[in-house]
């Protein structure tokens, strides 16, 4: 990521677990900084936003994709 993204991504994490969203890195609850190390280390990971049954946003997950 470029260095003006990587601040906002950074920024966009913060404010989903301020607003009570749980972030979830390969199946374990983790903090704004975890995920954002572990993309810039490996950016082979897909985001996942997930609803409840009203529509909101339950939780964002990353998961690491494996190439076949």
């Amino acid at each position: 990521m470029k260095k003006g993204l990587d601040l906002y991504f950074l920024i966009e994490l913060e404010n989903y677990v301020t607003n009570g969203v749980p972030l979830v890195l390969e199946g374990h609850a983790s903090t704004p900084i975890q995920i954002y190390e572990a993309l810039r280390e490996c950016n082979d990971y897909m985001s996942d936003y997930v609803g409840n049954e009203k529509g909101e946003l339950k939780e964002i997950r990353f998961d690491k994709v494996n190439y076949i």
